[in-house]
């Protein structure tokens, strides 16, 4: 609740003055983090004092430990195979569905949705597999490099 002070009388009491509702609602996370949003000073200087950690630094912080990308590479050779022949399985599934002679119109079209299906089934495997196999190459690029 809230009590509105009003301007004249000088002298004011509290509990003389009626209760109303208050005029403002409850703010949520984001007014909180923008009204301190430039609670620090932030002027060229501070911006040329900051200082970003050496690259060595920040790449010893990211990179795993030695041994672990080439350990890690033929898994992910796996994974990639078996999505690629996945995805063919689907293909051919998809290339070899055809409606029988002489089917309804209500068959025809769940004949061509399974085979959309199949299709669409195929086109995610393959991605996956194509990614798997970039990953795993770069895998080993990368873990050569970190081989001592």
């Amino acid at each position: 609740m809230e009590w509105r002070v009003p301007a004249t009388p000088d002298v004011v009491r509290v509990t003389d003055l009626p209760p109303s509702a208050p005029m403002t609602t409850t703010r949520g996370a984001a007014h909180e983090a923008y009204t301190r949003l430039f609670e620090l000073p932030f002027d060229p200087k501070a911006a040329a004092a900051y200082r970003f950690p050496a690259p060595e630094e920040a790449l010893a912080m990211a990179s795993p430990p030695p041994g672990v990308l080439r350990r890690a590479a033929p898994w992910t050779v796996g994974a990639s195979a078996a999505l690629a022949v996945g995805g063919g399985i689907t293909a051919l599934l998809a290339h070899g569905a055809s409606a029988p002679p002489g089917a309804s119109q209500a068959e025809v079209a769940g004949t061509n949705e399974r085979i959309r299906t199949l299709n669409t089934t195929s086109v995610v495997l393959l991605s996956g597999a194509a990614a798997a196999a970039i990953t795993a190459g770069l895998m080993v690029w990368f873990g050569a490099e970190q081989a001592p």
